[in-house]
């Protein structure tokens, strides 16, 4: 009788044990989110779905006046894990811009991330957006656009902490399982809302206008403290258009202060520019380092874009030469980046053609690496507007460089115009006629009017 009364109380211990491991591992599929807007979408916009280790519950915390329950992230054990996330599988509409807003607030260890995935059963193309820390309620908005011709499925990923892609400066290497957490806290989400959208730009006067240059430390590394030279026109009004203007120099050589010129020609007409210090070569730059410099100048602009009222919604990337080649593949890894502009840039460093530029240990040396190092592999969808510039005379970069990196936008759908000069050599050009193309285009992309 004892032996039975054992063997039961061991079953029913047994059975306890199986119910709370069935519990921590229950996918969080449920409806949480009372106020969302469904857009209009093929799927219902309330049901997540969990990666890694479930630390999720729901919760009542929800910002004043916001009506729903939040999903609260709770981490006590500081074990390294696959990092825990939720996504939503979503169809896009073809050549559509989106809003996502959502609300969230945590404490000073956790630095929320967002990930939109591309064709994520190729996982083709990755976004990332790294998110401040904050103990308060803070609102989140992003606008982008999606979809190719008939529309395109997309995953868009919350993780509630994390190291982000550039861990150890992985450049702008993307896998979700290089996302691994650690520290321990609590983070809230809330009142998600994703809906479709139009954009109008209101005009800016074209100017002239003076501009004031503040220089930012923007990171410090072992080697060298990275500037910003953000030129802010003045005796106008924003938000500004904003371009973030990227260096050349072979990689070796090089300031941002070379662009001034350049930089002057759109803040005197109402443009604020982000002149980007990046490590050289003789700071121990690597692509993967000197990629990480670039993205995290771009995550100061963006988390500072209320300070200097930079209009996220028409922000450009721009460089030449070694600056075209590091910036055209930022622009493709920049959510907000709708507009690039390159000149005479190295865009596919797996095959160089003719030029002589590209060659070295900077970029790797395997036909991976080369790719990684490539924008010509890693275009988005939709790709950025772009104007692209060429000597047809270049011996440094084969011009044609340019027109594979035209033929391969339009193969994404996207828009490009490219100038390619006669008998013109690397960095060398009729400014005039470079500034005239470069002032039309961002005219019609940013709704302005401005003259050279």
């Amino acid at each position: 009788m004892c032996n039975t009364k054992s063997l039961f109380t061991l079953l029913i211990f047994f059975l306890l044990v199986l119910e709370v491991k069935a519990q921590k591992l229950k996918p969080f599929n449920e409806p949480v989110f009372e106020t969302i807007k469904n857009g209009n979408f093929q799927n219902n916009f309330n049901n997540w779905t969990v990666v890694g280790t479930n630390n999720f519950s729901i919760s009542s915390e929800v910002p004043k006046g916001i009506l729903g329950k939040s999903i609260k992230y709770l981490k006590r054990d500081s074990l390294k894990n696959i990092t825990s996330g939720f996504y939503q599988i979503i169809n896009f509409k073809e050549d559509t811009y989106y809003k996502l807003k959502f609300n969230y607030k945590g404490n000073a260890n956790l630095n929320p991330i967002v990930i939109i995935e591309e064709n994520f059963k190729k996982k083709l193309n990755r976004r990332l957006i790294r998110l401040n820390k904050s103990s308060k309620w803070e609102n989140f908005s992003l606008e982008f656009m999606m979809g190719n011709k008939g529309g395109s499925t997309y995953k868009v990923y919350m993780f509630p902490t994390g190291f982000p892609f550039r861990k150890k400066d992985k450049g702008v290497e993307k896998r979700i399982e290089n996302i691994n957490e650690t520290k321990n806290g609590t983070v809230y989400f809330a009142n998600f809302n994703l809906t479709e959208i139009h954009r109008k730009h209101l005009p800016i006067p074209s100017g002239p206008y003076t501009f004031k240059t503040d220089t930012i430390i923007y990171k410090k590394t072992d080697s060298i403290d990275l500037k910003l030279f953000v030129d802010i026109p003045q005796g106008v009004k924003g938000p500004f258009p904003v371009d973030i203007l990227i260096h050349g120099g072979g990689w070796v050589n090089g300031s941002p202060t070379k662009l001034l010129p350049e930089s002057k020609i759109l803040a005197e007409r109402g443009v604020a520019c982000v002149r980007v210090q990046y490590r050289l070569v003789k700071n121990g730059g690597t692509f993967k380092k000197t990629m990480s410099d670039i993205m995290d100048a771009i995550d100061w602009v963006r988390n500072n874009k209320n300070n200097y009222q930079f209009d996220m919604d028409r922000l450009a990337l721009s460089g030449g030469s070694a600056g075209g080649h590091l910036s055209a593949i930022a622009a493709q890894h920049t959510p907000e980046c709708a507009t690039y502009i390159g000149y005479w840039g190295l865009y596919n460093a797996y095959e160089r053609g003719l030029g002589r530029f590209g060659k070295g240990k900077f970029i790797g040396t395997s036909g991976e690496e080369k790719k990684n190092a490539s924008a010509i592999y890693q275009i988005k969808t939709p790709p950025p507007t772009s104007l692209l510039f060429h000597g047809k005379a270049d011996p440094t970069i084969d011009y044609m460089q340019t027109i594979h990196f035209a033929k391969a936008i339009k193969n994404k759908r996207g828009k490009v115009q490219t100038v390619i000069l006669d008998g013109v050599g690397h960095g060398v050009g009729t400014h005039g006629l470079i500034y005239c193309k470069l002032l039309d285009f961002l005219n019609k992309e940013w709704n302005m009017k401005m003259k050279y």
